[in-house]
C-alpha cells in the first residue's frame, strides 16, 4: 500500500500535525522551518496537544525556532475546555490535567473543584499518581461527566522511546470506573479537522493534512475526504520527512 493518500499540489493549504511530524523530543525535525517557510499563510497546527493552550504552546514553539501565532494552532486541550463550557456552563470541573488548562478552565467560567465534581476534564497529567487514579474513578462512578482531550496512547519521544498520552490515562480511569468517557475530543475527531478548515478559510478540496499517526491523522482526514500524507522523521517505513515534502513543494 502506497505510503501517500494524496498528492501536493500548488496552492494547496495545509492542517499540520506537532509532535513526531514537526517536533521530536522537543527538536525540530529535519526539514520543518524550510517547510513552514514554504506554506507561510497556508497552514495552521492541529494537534492532540492537552497540557497546553494557542498562547503558551506559541511561546514554547518560539523557543525552538518557530514563529507561529496563537491563530494558527488548533489544540485538543483547549478545544475540551472550549466544548465543556459551551456543553456545561459554569460547571464543577475537576480538571486533571495541567495548570495551564486550569486557568484557562477558570477564563471559561467553569469552576476547578478538587471533589464533588459535575465534569471530571482529563488530559495529559504529568502529577498522575495512584491516588489520583482512585478520585477520579470514583467522581466518574458516583455521577460526574467524564471528557478526555486527546485519545492518543502515546506520542514519539528521542531516541525510538514513546511519551505516555492521555489515551493511557483515560483507559485506566475507564478500566478502574467500568465507566466510559462521555466525550472524547481530539483526533481524528472530526471537529477538530473542522475547525481547522474554518480557521484556514479552505476547502476540502484544497487542503491536505500531513502528519505522523495514521490512526489519528489519516483516519481524521479520511472522514472527511481530505487528502493526507504521513510522514517520519527518520523516513521510516518509507514514508518522507518534511525535507522530502519541500522539494514535492517546489515541483508542485
Amino acid at each position: 500500500m502506497a505510503c501517500d493518500e494524496g498528492p501536493i499540489r500548488l496552492g494547496d493549504h495545509f492542517i499540520l500535525d506537532l509532535d513526531g511530524t514537526l517536533l521530536r523530543g522537543g527538536h525540530a525535525t529535519e526539514g520543518a522551518h524550510a517547510f513552514l517557510r514554504a506554506i507561510e499563510g497556508r497552514f495552521v497546527l492541529l494537534s492532540n496537544n492537552s497540557s497546553e493552550t494557542s498562547r503558551s504552546l506559541s511561546g514554547k514553539l518560539r523557543r525552538v525556532g518557530f514563529s507561529i501565532p496563537a491563530e494558527r494552532i488548533i489544540l485538543a486541550g483547549e478545544e475540551t475546555i472550549g466544548f465543556v463550557a459551551r456543553q456545561y456552563p459554569g460547571a464543577r470541573c475537576l480538571i486533571a490535567a495541567s495548570e495551564v488548562l486550569r486557568r484557562c478552565a477558570r477564563i471559561h467560567g467553569l469552576v476547578p473543584v478538587s471533589e464533588n465534581a459535575d465534569v471530571v476534564v482529563l488530559g495529559r497529567d504529568t502529577r498522575w499518581t495512584y491516588a489520583r487514579l482512585t478520585l477520579i474513578a470514583n467522581e466518574v462512578r458516583r455521577g460526574a461527566v467524564l471528557v478526555a482531550a486527546n485519545p492518543d496512547l502515546t506520542h514519539p519521544g528521542n531516541d525510538g522511546l514513546v511519551v505516555p498520552e492521555t489515551g493511557s490515562l483515560l483507559a485506566a480511569v475507564e478500566a478502574a470506573a467500568s465507566v466510559a468517557a462521555r466525550h472524547v475530543i481530539g483526533k481524528p475527531s472530526p471537529t477538530l479537522f473542522v475547525a481547522a478548515l474554518e480557521r484556514l478559510g479552505s476547502t476540502r478540496g484544497d487542503t491536505i493534512v500531513i502528519g505522523d499517526n495514521p490512526l489519528t491523522d489519516r483516519v481524521g482526514a479520511s472522514a472527511l475526504g481530505l487528502r493526507s500524507l504521513i510522514v517520519h522523521a527518520d523516513r521510516h517505513g518509507g514514508h518522507p520527512n518534511l525535507a522530502d515534502l519541500c522539494g514535492r513543494l517546489n515541483n508542485a
